[in-house]
């Protein structure tokens, strides 16, 4: 049986996901688990906020697919607030 977070990781892998940003948090164990054993390499910040901003300028500079797990929580709001702010 695969799960779920082994799955979503895979499916990173195939639209070629190769860094990720995130911060650990038991909501997000699983899939930080997942990473782990993938070849997508993940970075591990010390802010939500930060998170975002280096998917963001990772995006930028390299061209790729910026991708950010925060996990649940008032992390995930400031993940929002920072997201609605970059689109605004």
């Amino acid at each position: 049986m695969v799960r779920l977070a082994d799955y979503v990781v895979s499916f990173l892998e195939h639209v070629g996901v190769k860094d990720i940003f995130t911060i650990s948090g038991g909501g997000s164990i699983f899939l930080n688990d997942a990473l782990g054993q993938s070849n997508i390499k993940y970075y591990c910040c010390h802010h939500e906020q930060a998170v975002v901003m280096a998917a963001e300028a990772y995006a930028r500079v390299s061209g790729n697919i910026g991708v950010s797990l925060v996990t649940s929580g008032p992390g995930g709001d400031k993940r929002n607030n920072w997201s609605g702010w970059l689109l605004d």
